[in-house]
């Protein structure tokens, strides 16, 4: 699969602002969206410090550099924790980058270019952002309503779909966050929900109210080691059912946030989350 980031690192090359100025850096642009109201900040792809760290000290002394002055920056402008940290590969953060960074991201991103292949985000379990009003959005949505872990959009100005939204959060604003990390279901450990043709990737988790289950269709989702390339959906073409019984699932619907797919039967890059109350 192509990557569009190393291919424009490839291309155009990268640079960086000496070390000494990374606080007064991050500081110039936080100020200025603080000054306007935004109260938070996503870094992205910090690792790529190790591209240009030779001339200043190696790796190691260059993130502490950035991370110092990123530390500086959110303390003054965003009340010392406002950041989403994504793409943490590097080791260096767990020891530099956690002052004010309780968690990062270290899945894959949401490529949403391939529709053929968003299911792969299901299946790996990433918890990237994803675009509300993008073909595959339920499916992204559900997957993040149990994953238990942060959800947030990378929406264009104007590209936005509220009603989906909206099913993540409850009427009061509230969102029902799983308190766990997600697990498949003993009946998805030893099969393939890529490439059989005929199981559905599931997982449960737990929130306040109760047990989460997620039913996702990812056929045709799978990398093909001998065509190079996503086989898509057209190969697997063929709607589950997801075989959860409705007389202890309540469906989280109208009355109650959050049927992000169809219950009844699932297309290829569908899902549907499901709440069991206690």
């Amino acid at each position: 699969m192509q990557d569009l980031a190393v291919d424009k690192i490839v291309e155009a090359g990268i640079g960086l602002v000496h070390p000494d100025q990374a606080g007064d850096f991050y500081d110039s642009m936080h100020s200025h969206l603080a000054k306007f109201g935004v109260t938070g900040v996503k870094v992205d792809v910090i690792h790529t410090l190790e591209y240009v760290s030779e001339d200043y000290g190696g790796r190691v002394e260059l993130a502490k550099a950035y991370y110092d002055g990123l530390s500086r920056s959110l303390e003054k402008n965003f009340k010392g924790t406002g950041i989403i940290s994504s793409m943490q590969q590097c080791n260096y953060f767990f020891f530099l980058g956690t002052k004010q960074i309780s968690m990062g991201r270290v899945g894959d991103d949401l490529w949403f270019q391939d529709p053929n292949g968003d299911p792969m985000g299901v299946y790996w379990l990433q918890g990237d952002m994803f675009q509300s009003d993008h073909c595959c959005a339920k499916f992204h949505a559900g997957s993040h309503a149990i994953c238990g872990g942060p959800v947030y959009l990378s929406d264009s100005l104007g590209g936005h779909d509220f009603k989906l939204i909206k099913k993540l959060v409850f009427p009061d604003g509230t969102i029902p966050k799983c308190q766990r990390f997600a697990l498949p279901t003993r009946d998805c450990l030893f099969v393939n929900p890529l490439f059989d043709k005929k199981s559905l990737l599931k997982f449960w988790n737990f929130n306040k109210h109760g047990g989460v289950v997620g039913a996702f269709n990812c056929q045709g989702a799978g990398w093909d080691p001998k065509e190079q390339r996503i086989l898509g959906r057209p190969k697997c073409w063929v709607r589950r059912n997801p075989g959860l019984g409705s007389s202890n699932l309540g469906v989280l619907g109208s009355s109650n946030p959050g049927v992000l797919g169809s219950p009844g039967s699932l297309n290829p890059g569908a899902g549907a989350v499901f709440l069991r109350t206690q």
